[in-house]
């Protein structure tokens, strides 16, 4: 039995507000990550992505801001609920609606060991394909209607250039600190309406049970002063002591962090050890 299979089985054991979402879930499971991830009109938005799209698409309900999110948020859960990738969280709120999405990877297999089954992508994963494409193409033109056609091809350029350095940033932060077998947090979202509830302990609790079970770390990255403190919460440690300034090639304006004295927004590795 494959270990996503496995995970799949403990977590559906885990209470009646945990449930492993489905393709049936899915759009629900979009609105939620966009409206966490994206921002709203009285809710901040994940600070590496809106440093990513940049000052012109700062605006929470910006069209292209939206399509772009919308983009990311189902290729992630396209990719979680296929076979042998990775698992999506869904978290129920007190009203049992879904208030909370949390995606995780294993980086391990059963015995805690690195993962040696094979890691299946769903079609869509593929950019060339039709179904990934579509939404794309609606994504492209809100930026061309937004900016004009050269502005939109300046900027296409500029966020190229700002998500090669985020990426390496993260992808430096994860090979240093996460070297070994590890459970990976790809993405924690919250509903708005139901943030500072405990719905985020409550995933963030899921895996560490996992992580304990199978005797590996977990593991995720994250930007800013009052998102750290929610991990160290879960237990969740920095690694590497500072994390890295947002100040990148392309940044003309890297955003500023309000919970920590208006400073340059830092992004950190944080690891949260085994307790078994």
């Amino acid at each position: 039995m494959q270990l996503i299979s496995v995970l799949k089985e403990k977590i559906r054991a885990m209470g009646s507000d945990v449930k492993v979402l489905t393709d049936a879930e899915e759009e629900e499971a979009a609105r939620v990550m966009v409206a966490s991830f994206g921002g709203t009109e009285t809710t901040a938005a994940e600070q590496c992505s809106s440093a990513y799209l940049g000052p012109k698409l700062a605006k929470w309900n910006n069209p292209a801001r939206l399509a772009w999110f919308e983009v990311c948020m189902l290729r992630m859960l396209k990719c979680a609920m296929s076979p042998g990738d990775s698992v999506a969280i869904g978290i129920l709120s007190k009203d049992k609606t879904l208030g909370a999405v949390c995606i995780a990877k294993p980086h391990t297999d059963k015995t805690g060991s690195h993962r040696t089954d094979p890691v299946l992508l769903p079609v869509w994963a593929d950019p060339k394909c039709d179904e990934y494409q579509k939404p794309r193409a609606t994504q492209l033109q809100a930026l061309r209607e937004e900016l004009g056609e050269a502005e939109a091809e300046t900027e296409k350029q500029l966020r190229e250039a700002r998500g090669k350095a985020y990426h390496g940033m993260c992808n430096k932060l994860h090979e240093t600190y996460a070297p070994g077998p590890h459970l990976y947090v790809q993405a924690m979202a919250v509903d708005p309406p139901y943030q500072r509830q405990g719905l985020a302990q409550r995933a963030l609790g899921v895996i560490s049970e996992l992580g304990d079970e199978l005797g590996v770390p977990c593991y995720l990255e994250c930007a800013g002063e009052r998102n750290k403190l929610v991990y160290e919460k879960a237990g969740y440690e920095t690694a590497g002591g500072r994390g890295f300034e947002m100040n990148h090639p392309g940044v003309e304006d890297p955003p500023r962090d309000e919970f920590n004295g208006n400073a340059i927004t830092r992004v950190y590795g944080m690891v949260r050890p085994p307790k078994r």
